[in-house]
């Protein structure tokens, strides 16, 4: 953990295997990692989701061999999180499952994913959450959504669009979505991005 202006290095094995805990934070000041960080959880019986990196107000950055491999479930639960901060990660793994999201952002949070990565996208998660900050898919990253077959509800979701009132979702909205949060405003980075959709059979 990092706060203030201070700084943390992790050039080891993190692994955590608690509920409602997280594998490296950043409330201020800058996490670096050049090591392995590995998260599996649930929410905690108050609440708390499991987090593998969250960047609030600091900054997470992995350079040379850093990995991230998280495996978490539950509402509040999160693969790699970021407000009023940057998350720069390389090779990453995220499994999400029952409310939980792959990858999310708030407002000025920044995520660049600039190393391969794999995303399982469960039943009733998400992959990706953005409410005012940008999500950079810089690098090749494959993912799997899958979810329950009985109900849209139950199943895994790749995109949230957040609209004001009545915002019938015209192609021109994916566009904007497309460039500026997931891009730099002009260009996307979702040419890196490759969904694979689990078909599933709807009981009749």
């Amino acid at each position: 953990m990092s706060a203030g202006t201070g700084t943390a290095n992790n050039n080891g094995t993190i692994t955590v295997t608690a509920d409602g805990a997280t594998g490296a934070i950043a409330t201020g000041g800058t996490v670096n990692n050049t090591g392995t960080i590995t998260v599996t959880g649930t929410a905690s019986s108050n609440g708390r989701g499991t987090a593998g990196i969250i960047a609030s107000g600091g900054t997470f950055t992995a350079t040379g061999n850093g990995t991230i491999t998280v495996n978490v479930t539950g509402k509040n639960s999160v693969g790699i999180y970021a407000k009023n901060g940057t998350a720069t990660v390389l090779q990453n793994n995220t499994d999400t499952a029952d409310g939980a999201v792959n990858y999310a952002v708030d407002t000025n949070g920044t995520i660049n994913l600039n190393g391969t990565g794999t995303a399982n996208t469960g039943a009733s998660a998400l992959l990706f959450y953005n409410d005012g900050g940008k999500i950079n898919v810089n690098s090749p990253l494959t993912a799997n959504i899958s979810g329950g077959s009985n109900t849209p509800a139950t199943r895994g979701t790749a995109f949230l669009y957040k609209g004001t009132g009545y915002s019938p979702f015209y192609s021109f909205r994916y566009i904007y979505m497309g460039k500026n949060k997931f891009g730099n405003g002009t260009t996307t980075t979702l040419n890196n991005l490759t969904l694979i959709w689990q078909v599933v059979q709807d009981y009749l």
